[in-house]
């Protein structure tokens, strides 16, 4: 299960509890942005930590070309994100593709 914002976790919440799922052993729980909620002992999410420092720094970059530049086209970044693990995943067996 992943939690892409509070509206899922709820409602994802909701229905692990009504099926009486537990978090790791029936059910991993993974969420994004490694919030500092997520380090919580109540919580202890896993998370996919954004590098946003450098995500921030390519976007002035690119406005910036796009202000000074003729060349108008779309460019595509990809910047990897770094996996946090904690108690609410059980990733025994998971291999990276």
């Amino acid at each position: 299960m992943t939690r892409a914002d509070r509206t899922y976790t709820t409602s994802g919440d909701a229905a692990r509890r009504e099926l009486q799922l537990r978090v790791p052993e029936d059910v991993s729980v993974i969420g994004f942005d490694d919030i500092a909620m997520a380090s919580w002992p109540s919580h202890e999410l896993t998370t996919v930590a954004q590098p946003i420092t450098t995500m921030i720094e390519r976007l002035i970059a690119e406005i910036e070309r796009l202000l000074t530049s003729r060349d108008l086209s779309p460019r595509h970044y990809f910047e990897p994100g770094t996996l946090v693990e904690r108690r609410s995943a059980s990733l025994t067996g998971v291999t990276a593709s």
